[in-house]
């Protein structure tokens, strides 16, 4: 196995460790200052995704957690960016995972996205 093939073993392995005392991703959600309530949707987002009909497993459940809770930071205005999401995710998981927003833009995952975490309208 190559150093690369290594290191990315490793990162996969200090990621499972991490979910496997406990779910972290709350502690995510709360560090970029979402609710509980938002994190609630999070969750939702997630298992909407993976759920959906086409879902291809473009991303591990841990990489979908962190794309989806910084996906609904920035519709709710938070001042959150992938360097910081990669910091805090170092930080919580030992892992450093930078959000990839882009992979949603799909029209299928945008829709279903939307459903879950509509923008709201303004007044």
């Amino acid at each position: 196995m190559g150093v690369k093939d290594q290191a990315k073993a490793d990162a996969v392995e200090r990621t499972r460790q991490a979910h496997l005392r406990q779910d972290r991703a709350l502690d995510l959600a709360l560090a970029v200052g979402l609710t509980p309530l938002q994190f609630v949707t999070v969750k939702h987002a997630v298992q909407s995704l993976t759920h959906h009909a086409d879902w291809q497993m473009q991303r591990t459940p841990h990489g979908l957690t962190v794309d989806c809770t910084y996906l609904l930071a920035k519709r709710e205005g938070l001042p959150v960016s992938t360097q910081k999401m990669r910091t805090l995710t170092l930080d919580i998981f030992g892992v450093g995972t930078q959000p990839r927003p882009s992979d949603w833009m799909h029209p299928i995952y945008a829709e279903v996205l939307s459903n879950v975490m509509p923008l709201e309208e303004e007044e």
